[in-house]
């Protein structure tokens, strides 16, 4: 006689083997019997989401390490405080379900600190009356409890399909890389095979997939951010000799990266990033009459070479080298040609537009491109914090909307520009756009998205 049983059988009978691999599914009548606090409509949905997430968050935890509540989640089912973390877990990751935020209007007023003070008051951990807020967004996941399952199945599915590549997709591209694509998944941006797809077939074709990804920037984490700005004064007041360390996250690890102060030849650099040595090396006599802006996105410039893994394309790590040295080998021959001919001689003029030739390559390499677009998103990120200063919320609020309309209709928004990104940044956003359209639209993109988060930032403000 065969008995048949289901995937989900099997795996609670596995769970309850000897050194079983799978975590226990479902809920206990014991964990049941625990859920007694609170109203009961409190007790209904802290059920709900016990149930949905007992197999949510030993598959999903780990990559919910860049979330707060994502975070504390995982250290509290770890030391056993399982309803806790599962609960918590749950909350961290539903104001990214673009379908859960439409439903429940309360999760896009709380933040992750709000949703973890939740996750302790429904979990029973913290015995005080929920707050209005809170009651809204209970009420809320009471009626999408069937929607939320859906949702984090087809993020469980996904994971489970390609838990076997994430290593190899970090190694390849860098955490943060496959942090935005997972961001994505969550979101409901892409489809589980679509996640699936990019995961797996990402890994085929290195050179092209970074190729297509460099324009876009590479993003920095806030103690990255404040890192840079602090740095950046060190050197302000700093002198040949000075050596300073930033601690910046590269391909998913912490590393210490050097900054050594010196003087070099006025031609030769401002800063230059030794990017398989994690050197920023800063020519003092030349930044010594920067202007704190501009010291500030010189660093954020080398600051993003260090971060950026096109060098683990020999093929265009090997691209971006030839470029550097052809400039030299431009610079010395107009030289050696002046003294021979004269600077007004057609032997120079015509070693002039090589230089430019190969100038201009290097200025639209993508690397460059790269390196570019981070210090002009990063600078939004960081001077929304000023203009809040100078001009308040609510004002900060419309400047942030003029600057958004007149982006997406193709209006003057110098005004706006140097307001948020500085004349630095803003000159260089006017560069692009001269010299290829489709790269200004891309940058657009990408700034449209950072002040989108800059708008949520502010919303944020106004509540404390």
């Amino acid at each position: 006689m065969k008995i048949l049983i289901n995937e989900q059988q099997l795996k609670l009978i596995m769970s309850e083997q000897p050194d079983s691999r799978f975590p226990v599914y479902g809920l206990t009548d014991d964990e049941r019997r625990k859920v007694d606090y609170g109203s009961e409509l409190e007790q209904k949905v802290t059920l709900g989401l016990m149930e949905i997430g007992a197999t949510f968050l030993p598959i999903v935890g780990p990559f919910l390490g860049a979330l707060q509540g994502g975070y504390y989640a995982d250290q509290e089912y770890s030391k056993g405080n399982k309803k806790t973390g599962v609960v918590i877990g749950i909350l961290s990751i539903l104001p990214f379900i673009n379908q859960i935020r439409s439903f429940i209007p309360g999760l896009k007023t709380i933040d992750q600190e709000g949703l973890i003070n939740l996750g302790n008051k429904l979990s029973g951990v913290v015995k005080t009356p929920l707050t209005p807020i809170e009651k809204e967004v209970v009420s809320g996941l009471n009626k999408s409890i069937p929607t939320i399952e859906q949702n984090i199945d087809r993020i469980q599915d996904a994971i489970k399909n390609t838990i076997d590549y994430k290593g190899q997709y970090i190694k390849t591209y860098g955490k943060i890389k496959f942090q935005d694509l997972f961001n994505k998944l969550i979101k409901g941006d892409i489809t589980k095979q679509q996640y699936i797809d990019e995961l797996v077939g990402g890994l085929k074709d290195t050179y092209n997939k970074i190729k297509f990804g460099a324009v876009a920037g590479i993003k920095f984490l806030p103690q990255e951010e404040e890192a840079i700005t602090n740095v950046a004064k060190q050197i302000q007041s700093g002198k040949v000799g000075d050596i300073f360390k930033l601690l910046l996250t590269v391909n998913g690890t912490q590393q210490e990266v050097t900054i050594i102060l010196k003087n070099y030849p006025k031609t030769a650099f401002d800063m230059a990033a030794k990017n398989s040595k994690d050197i920023i090396l800063v020519n003092v006599q030349n930044v010594k009459n920067f202007s704190a802006e501009k010291l500030l996105n010189t660093l954020a410039h080398e600051a993003a070479h260090i971060k950026d893994l096109s060098y683990r394309s020999t093929k265009m790590a090997n691209e971006y080298e030839s470029i550097l040295k052809n400039i030299d080998i431009s610079e010395k021959l107009i030289d050696e040609l002046t003294l021979k001919h004269g600077a007004e001689s057609a032997e120079v003029f015509a070693a002039k537009k090589m230089y430019v030739k190969w100038f201009t390559k290097y200025q639209y390499h993508y690397m460059e491109m790269l390196a570019n677009n981070s210090k002009v998103i990063q600078s939004l990120s960081r001077n929304i914090r000023t203009v809040v200063g100078d001009f308040g919320v609510p004002e900060t609020q419309k400047m942030l909307a003029a600057l958004k309309y007149g982006v997406a209709k193709g209006r003057d928004i110098d005004y706006y520009l140097h307001k948020f990104i500085g004349m630095e940044n803003a000159k260089y956003i006017k560069q692009i756009k001269t010299f290829n359209e489709d790269l200004y639209r891309d940058l657009l993109k990408k700034l449209t998205k950072q002040i989108n988060y800059a708008e949520e930032e502010l919303k944020l403000y106004q509540q404390y």
